[in-house]
C-alpha cells in the first residue's frame, strides 16, 4: 500500500492503481480499530476511510462520468467529454489522504 500512495504522490492517476488502492483500504478499514480510524480520520482532514474508499470507487464509475458528462451540458455518447469527466473526477477521489 504505501508504494501504490508513493506512486500516486508523484502524480500517477491509473485507475488500475486507484483500483487497487481502494481494495487494500477497504481491507485495512476492516482491521483497524475505533482509534485506529478516528486517527487516520483526523490525519486526513475529517474524512473517514470508508469515505476515502467510497470517493476512490465513484471515481473509477463510468456511470458517474456519464453523469457528470450530462451536468457539464455534454452528451454521455460523447466519448472525449466522459474522458474528460472521469480526469476531472480523479483528483478530488485522492485529495483526502495526499494532502
Amino acid at each position: 500500500l504505501r508504494e501504490l500512495l508513493t506512486v500516486v504522490g508523484f502524480g500517477n492517476r491509473d485507475p488500475q492503481i486507484a483500483s487497487t488502492i481502494a481494495g487494500r483500504l477497504a481491507r485495512l478499514n476492516k482491521q483497524l480499530t475505533r482509534d485506529d480510524r478516528a486517527m487516520l480520520a483526523e490525519l486526513a482532514g475529517g474524512t473517514d476511510l470508508d469515505a476515502i474508499v467510497h470517493n476512490l470507487v465513484d471515481a473509477l464509475d463510468p456511470d458517474q462520468h456519464a453523469t457528470a458528462t450530462v451536468i457539464a451540458g455534454y452528451s454521455a455518447d460523447d466519448s472525449a467529454a466522459v474522458s474528460a469527466a472521469a480526469a476531472e473526477n480523479f483528483p478530488p477521489a485522492f485529495a483526502s489522504f495526499l494532502s
